[in-house]
């Protein structure tokens, strides 16, 4: 039988099992204000915060002096 000659480190044979896969972002149309979004994710529109349709924060432009 064939036996390796040293043995294989523990990062070695997880670096072979290791499979990585991209997955796809999955989105989620808020039917409030229409705007595509990540799951789980706050979103800006219009300077407004909005998280699980909801406006969350409303950011304020700064004005000139």
């Amino acid at each position: 039988m064939a036996n390796p000659k040293k043995k294989q480190s523990k990062s070695r044979t997880n670096k072979r099992r290791k499979h990585y896969k991209l997955n796809l972002v999955q989105l989620s149309i808020d039917t409030n204000i229409n705007e595509v979004h990540q799951y789980h994710r706050a979103f800006w529109k219009n300077n407004n915060l909005y998280y699980k349709g909801n406006l969350v924060y409303t950011k304020l432009s700064k004005s000139k002096k």
